[in-house]
């Protein structure tokens, strides 16, 4: 700076220090003074511009710890538990033997089905070896179901018919007086428009007051009795709606129980011929193996009596395999329901094995979040200090009844195996997002009547700005609309700033020194 400024400078800190004496003196004696006045109603504030970026809103939930895959093994016989050969805590394959129940009972079951199973074996025998007296009894039976056949088949497709036809005229039916409600629908709709606009003409015209007139006025009279036919005409096409409507909803219901209906008769009548021709096909079997005798037919159905002997032994000697039970998956035995001695039954698990390998995180949202979180999306699992990423592969689109709120399940993708079933843990996720929005700290937001608003420079005057904001996390808050990047938020507060108020930026005011400093 050379000497001409410095004088300058020094001139003016001088004029500046005896200003500020004499503004002391005038506020001291209790003078009013306009310049002074002016120069303490003017305030110093910052200000700092809206700025674009990315904000997310992280809530926090709690979840539970559970494996991906879990399985509750279910005997499927019914006993007392022989041995039980792993505990809770230890690793199964599948096919390991878990646990056995007493076979001696089943045993029992399997000598019945063996002592039937010989006896069909001599039935058979005995039914090749049949005397005549047994064919003209065959015969007779056969055609019996023949006959009970054929009219269970001329009943089933006589009613299958029938009904086609019905329903197809209750259809037509249905049809024709849905376009019957169309058809009321819209003149409903033109008479109540017209009245209304009768009404409305009326009621500028006249006034609010739609009572008779009298004969007083006989273009007030003439326009009320116009209004009262619309009105009329109104209420009648609103009747014809009405009428049209429940003649269309009878049909409806006319065509729904008669469908409803068709159903249960229809299996009916099909069972019964199902059931005739079966009688009929095994009367006829019979008849052909009393006939042929040694014939192949006849070899056939003997082969087809025995077989079913030899099934319900084959499921006896199954229901004797099923005292083992074996674990289903690889996996840790989670929990275990049994001990030998204790009752086992199929409704009742006696181990958990879960695998392990993935585990899973399950938690729950209101509805207003369930709709901005999709499968992929990452959370972060908080077990005290230790902390796991995870990646949701379940949203539930139907709410819990009991809670209210809406599954979520997430994987855990860095498990270490320290994560136990059942605890439960925090959950972080991302609920709101918004990408390139204008952001603002909130601490520069204000509220009136719940209202948020700002003030903003405009020149030397505060402007109080109503604003609509979004996403907001504690920290900054994004602005929807009332602002641009361009204006300058007053961020310092002062408590005389309201709106209206002079201020001076605190850049501005340096600004003005420098210049006078350069004069």
């Amino acid at each position: 700076m050379d000497k001409k400024k410095k004088i300058i400078v020094a001139v003016a800190s001088v004029i500046v220090v005896s200003v500020l004496g004499l503004i002391v003196y005038r506020i001291a004696s209790g003078l009013e003074n306009d310049a002074v006045a002016a120069v303490d109603s003017t305030i110093e504030v910052q200000t700092d511009s809206p700025q674009k970026g990315d904000l997310v809103l992280t809530t926090e939930y709690i979840g539970k710890i559970e494996p991906n895959e879990s399985v509750s093994v279910l005997p499927k016989v019914s006993g007392q538990v022989l041995n039980t050969y792993f505990e809770v805590g230890q690793t199964v394959k599948k096919g390991d033997l878990l646990y056995e129940v007493d076979p001696q009972d089943i045993e029992l079951s399997v000598n019945v089905a063996a002592a039937a199973y010989n006896l069909t074996v001599a039935s058979v025998q005995q039914q090749l070896t049949g005397t005549d007296s047994q064919m003209v009894q065959a015969q007779a039976s056969a055609k019996s179901a023949k006959n009970s056949y054929l009219n269970a088949s001329d009943a089933y497709h006589e009613y299958d018919d029938r009904f086609d036809d019905q329903l197809e005229a209750l259809e037509d039916q249905k049809d024709m007086l849905l376009g019957g409600v169309n058809l009321a629908q819209r003149e409903k709709e033109e008479k109540k428009a017209e009245y209304e606009t009768a009404l409305s003409d009326y009621k500028q015209t006249y006034g609010e007051d739609i009572s008779d007139p009298g004969d007083a006025n006989p273009d007030q009279k003439a326009a009320w009795e116009d209004l009262q036919e619309k009105d009329a005409s109104r209420k009648k096409a609103e009747d014809n709606f009405t009428a049209a409507n429940a003649s269309y909803q009878a049909a409806v219901k006319a065509y729904e129980a008669l469908d409803e209906g068709y159903d249960s008769n229809y299996e009916q009548l099909e069972t019964a011929k199902k059931n005739a021709s079966i009688a009929y096909q095994s009367s006829q079997e019979l008849l052909r193996i009393l006939e042929e005798r040694s014939a192949p037919e006849a070899k056939a159905t003997a082969e087809a009596q025995i077989n079913q002997a030899k099934a319900s032994y084959d499921s006896a000697l199954q229901q004797l395999e099923n005292t083992k039970i074996y674990s289903p998956i690889d996996g840790v035995i989670e929990a275990k329901n049994v001990d030998p001695l204790d009752m086992t039954s199929p409704q009742s698990p006696a181990y958990v094995v879960s695998n392990k390998e993935i585990m899973v995180v399950t938690f729950s949202v209101p509805a207003n979040v369930v709709g901005n979180l999709e499968t992929g999306d990452k959370v972060t699992v908080e077990n005290g200090s230790q902390a796991y990423q995870g990646t949701i592969i379940e949203v539930a689109t139907m709410v819990d009844q009991a809670s209210g709120l809406f599954k979520i399940k997430a994987r855990i993708d860095d498990g270490d195996g320290s994560l136990l079933s059942g605890i439960s843990v925090k959950v972080s996720v991302d609920t709101e997002r918004a990408e390139d929005g204008l952001l603002l700290p909130v601490s520069n937001v204000y509220y009136e009547d719940y209202k948020p608003f700002v003030y903003v420079a405009d020149g030397d005057t505060a402007k109080k700005v109503f604003i609509e904001l979004g996403v907001t996390d504690g920290e900054k808050a994004q602005v929807v609309s009332g602002l641009s990047p361009a204006d300058k938020v007053i961020s310092s507060w002062h408590p005389s700033l309201g709106d209206g108020a002079k201020i001076r930026t605190i850049g501005e005011a340096a600004q003005v020194n420098a210049a006078v400093t350069e004069e």
